[in-house]
């Protein structure tokens, strides 16, 4: 399996650093110096791996919050989406409002959509969690 990854343009005073993707194929032939033609990433060192421009490094998001992340949004939506459509009887009564089929099919997407934008939200506001890092380094191999 082929890992991606990315040369370090500049490392910044925080131990931080710009990285641009790098392609062995596409960057043997270029003779550039990468300048303007590649997107520019900022990746956390929180491991203080050696680091220095030029050199290969490569990234993941917070593996603990990936794994609790991966299941939440599979899960979460399903889950509510079920309890919403089991629970329908009771919802009608709470809101005063007759049992039909359009009120299990609003109650049932609403069980899955408000979910699944609620975790939207929380990873859009929580960047200390979903910010890419440093997880290995040419330099340290």
């Amino acid at each position: 399996m082929m890992k991606k990854q990315f040369m370090v343009k500049e490392v910044l005073p925080s131990g931080d650093a710009l990285l641009i993707p790098f392609d062995k194929d596409g960057c043997a032939g270029c003779g550039g110096s990468c300048s303007g033609c590649r997107v520019v990433i900022t990746a956390k060192n929180k491991k203080n791996l050696p680091i220095r421009v030029g050199c290969l490094v490569s990234l993941n998001y917070a593996t603990s919050f990936q794994k609790v992340f991966n299941v939440c949004t599979l899960v979460l939506p399903i889950v509510c989406a079920i309890l919403c459509f089991v629970f329908t009887k009771p919802l009608a009564q709470l809101f005063h409002l007759p049992l039909t089929e359009n009120f299990k099919s609003v109650a049932t997407l609403l069980g899955f959509f408000i979910p699944a934008i609620l975790l939207f939200v929380c990873t859009k506001y929580a960047k200390s969690l979903t910010e890419l890092q440093i997880t290995e380094s040419s330099l340290s191999t």
